[in-house]
């Protein structure tokens, strides 16, 4: 397993009453079965221990499993394994894959992650042909100096999103995970709903900067 998927997961499921749905969790993204196969496997975990409510982020963490073990990860996109996973996921998964693999680049080229770096040179947010991008990212882009201002702000913001926003329930763990990034901080996570906690806790954990 890449070691920063296992922190991202130890993370997500720290604790002692986690223990038994870690060691499971661990052992599906460890194994040597098919994508499909793991897939089914964490759908089922899932179920079990009623984690639902974070189950695309695991996907996503399954997902960018499979993309950091590849020998030569530009190639792994043409492959046939990668048509494999796309097509047994279509709906699945959430944006924090993009991060991911925003941060593993940042790992891979020694750099501070920051999100201006993440819309702009990664996303490409405001070039012709990212516009989906653009779009799903809106509110992050709209406030993305809410990230030099304060944790208080941030929330306040959050809450006023749209209920609709595609970014509703990412934007509080994103922001405040570059928030305390830049600003080198902890960040107060009463607030936060059990997806929020545990998508921080991955994107933390997965860089294991704070």
């Amino acid at each position: 397993m890449h070691k920063p998927i296992r922190n991202a997961l130890e993370s997500i499921f720290a604790g002692e009453r986690q223990l038994n749905v870690r060691a499971e969790v661990m052992n599906i993204f460890s194994s040597e079965h098919p994508f499909a196969d793991k897939l089914k496997r964490l759908d089922d975990t899932v179920e079990h221990y009623k984690i639902k409510s974070i189950s695309e982020i695991l996907v996503d963490l399954l997902i960018m499993n499979a993309i950091a073990q590849s020998t030569d990860r530009e190639a792994f996109f043409d492959s046939e394994e990668w048509e494999t996973i796309e097509e047994s996921t279509l709906d699945r998964g959430s944006e924090l894959l993009n991060m991911f693999l925003f941060l593993q680049e940042c790992k891979d080229d020694d750099m501070t992650a920051n999100l201006n770096t993440f819309l702009e040179d990664f996303l490409l947010v405001h070039e012709d042909e990212f516009q989906d991008e653009h779009r799903i990212y809106e509110d992050i882009i709209k406030h993305q100096e809410a990230v030099e201002s304060d944790e208080e702000t941030i929330l306040k913001i959050s809450e006023s999103l749209s209920a609709d926003s595609d970014m509703k329930d990412l934007f509080l763990p994103l922001m405040l995970y570059f928030y305390g990034v830049e600003n080198k901080t902890k960040i107060d996570l009463s607030h936060f709903t059990h997806f929020q906690l545990a998508a921080y806790a991955a994107l933390n954990g997965f860089t294991t900067i704070n």
